[in-house]
């Protein structure tokens, strides 16, 4: 049960650390760790298919933090001074916001990837 805990514990401390972050490299990097706690938590102590269960979520998340990337690094092509913060991103371009709002519907479970 601590190893639970701790798993849960570290879950959130990824997460808050992408909700603070103001640079799209430790975004991704946060985000990423994150991942690793889910999918071992869901490996451990899902149900009676976790293995596969866990191996669809985290394509799933893949996929998911594939397009978030695509959509920064769009975002900040398109941009007039490349940055690497989040706050100075433009938000004018479609394609760009296009394809984060689809990353983050995946990473969130808006768009039920993960149930294919």
């Amino acid at each position: 049960m601590k190893a639970y805990f701790a798993t849960l514990l570290f879950v959130e401390a990824m997460a808050i650390g992408a909700l603070v972050t103001s640079s799209t490299i430790c975004f991704v990097a946060f985000l990423g760790a994150a991942a690793a706690g889910i999918y071992l938590m869901i490996a451990q102590w899902g149900h009676e298919r976790r293995e596969g269960a866990a191996r669809r979520w985290l394509a799933a998340w893949f996929v998911a933090l594939l397009l978030l990337c695509a959509g920064l690094l769009l975002a900040n092509a398109r941009s007039d001074m490349p940055t690497l913060f989040l706050s100075r991103l433009p938000a004018r371009w479609p394609l760009a916001l296009s394809t984060l709002g689809t990353g983050l519907g995946i990473m969130l479970a808006l768009v039920p990837l993960h149930r294919l």
